[in-house]
């Protein structure tokens, strides 16, 4: 029973060290990109000149 703890504990812990490996060396393109600002056009509203 222990030696079958002992490899869960391991194995748990070796796929959160490659977990955080993978995260850690991730691409933070996107990021960049959404930091830039974006304009957005659209049609102008119509105002209403009806006065009575």
């Amino acid at each position: 029973m222990k030696k079958k703890t002992r490899k869960m504990v391991l194995l748990t812990g070796v796929l959160c060290i490659l977990s955080l490996a993978v995260c850690a060396c991730g691409k933070t393109e996107d990021a960049q990109d959404a930091a830039e600002p974006q304009v957005v056009q659209g049609e102008p509203i119509p105002e209403d000149d009806t006065k009575e």
